[in-house]
């Protein structure tokens, strides 16, 4: 047997054969780019190894009778309109045999294009979307980072999941189609959109909005970050009741439309959550405090009306929880409130509802602060 390990390899003109009994070994990037042709693999092997690259431009293939692995930590990246298939005479890599690692790193940068069968279902490498117009060629659970670059399309019966360790980050790319998006407990979703027509998670079929396919399911222990920059979003109809932690890490603002419960919330930004009595924001501390604020700044990065939290029965573990409300009429002002090793009795879950003013409400006059004791 022969072989070569080579770092970096372009072929920009022209075909390279891999002859049998060669075995050909690339650990830096590789690009085939010829306007004809490419890699021909006769009965030999070509492994691109981590930490590489091997990019295929629109037309670029590797075909012939060997084997083409890609190792966990290289990355491939394909402009192709069919991707990378599991198998047959389309996408990038048609060699007889082809090992996909599900640790290695996928990028689609093609043109309408549909990104195949290729990738195994599951994914822990990152995989990123851009282009323009892609469709996810079949059903994938993506259990690290996975962008969205480019409107994409998931037809029937196709699923995107996103694994408890898995990040979606979308920059108010719409997510259409008849397929389905999955999140599991863990999963992070990183999302916006820019429009106030517009809202995170309409109803399906949508012609406005994020995630406007057919079916979403997103768990109840989805991790949500609001990274917009517009004010007064709506997380749309068919946004859960009930999600993990809610980060809001940009200027925008989400305007509640239903009650929502969270089990943790994290501003990290002047950004708001708008609130009223009706559409009550609840974060539910059952395992202790989970409420955190990180704005060094009185302009932002609070819940603009009533906030509640709900402490489980016979809570004793002490400690302090902040109400982080503000008002931003008729000035913007954090009034943030802290309230410090409460505990709480036999009789059921106990929830606390706080609103700040910085102005009188109708009918009354401002006080001068509270004390004293909150009893159950």
């Amino acid at each position: 047997d022969k072989t070569v390990d080579l770092f970096n390899y372009t072929l920009s003109s022209g075909v390279l054969t891999v002859a049998s009994t060669y075995t050909m070994t690339l650990s830096g990037n590789t690009s085939i780019s010829p306007s004809t042709a490419g890699i021909i693999v006769n009965n030999g092997t070509f492994t691109q190894a981590a930490p590489g690259t091997i990019t295929f431009n629109s037309i670029a293939t590797m075909t012939g009778s060997g084997t083409f692995n890609l190792n966990a930590g290289a990355t491939l990246t394909t402009a192709n309109v069919q991707g990378i298939a599991a198998s047959g005479a389309t996408g990038s890599v048609q060699t007889n045999t082809r090992n996909f690692n599900a640790g290695a790193n996928y990028t689609f940068n093609g043109s309408t294009y549909n990104t195949g069968t290729g990738m195994p279902a599951t994914v822990t490498g990152v995989v990123s979307f851009s282009g323009f117009a892609p469709t996810l060629g079949a059903s994938h659970q993506f259990d690290s980072t996975v962008t969205v670059g480019t409107p994409m399309t998931i037809t029937s019966p196709n699923i995107m999941t996103i694994g408890s360790t898995g990040i979606f980050n979308n920059s108010s790319q719409n997510i259409s189609g008849t397929g389905s998006f999955v999140t599991n407990t863990g999963a992070r979703l990183i999302i916006q959109t820019f429009s106030t027509t517009d809202s995170l998670m309409p109803a399906a079929g949508a012609t406005t909005g994020l995630f406007r396919l057919t079916g979403l399911t997103i768990s109840s222990g989805t991790i949500v970050n609001y990274n917009g920059f517009t004010t007064g979003i709506q997380p749309g109809s068919r946004f859960p009741a009930s999600i993990g932690t809610l980060i809001i890490s940009n200027p925008g603002s989400l305007a509640l439309s239903a009650p929502l419960t969270v089990s943790g919330l994290l501003f990290s930004s002047t950004g708001r959550v708008q609130t009223t009595a009706t559409n009550l924001l609840t974060v539910n501390v059952s395992t202790g405090n989970s409420i955190y604020r990180i704005v060094n700044t009185t302009a932002g990065g609070f819940v603009d009306g009533p906030m509640a939290i709900q402490f489980p029965a016979n809570y004793t573990g002490g400690g302090t929880f902040l109400y982080p409300i503000g008002k931003t009429t008729p000035s913007t002002a954090f009034e943030g409130f802290e309230l410090i090793n409460p505990t709480t009795g036999a009789g059921g879950t106990y929830t606390l509802m706080l609103e700040a003013f910085n102005a009188a409400p109708a009918g009354a006059t401002l006080g001068t602060g509270l004390t004293g004791t909150i009893g159950a």
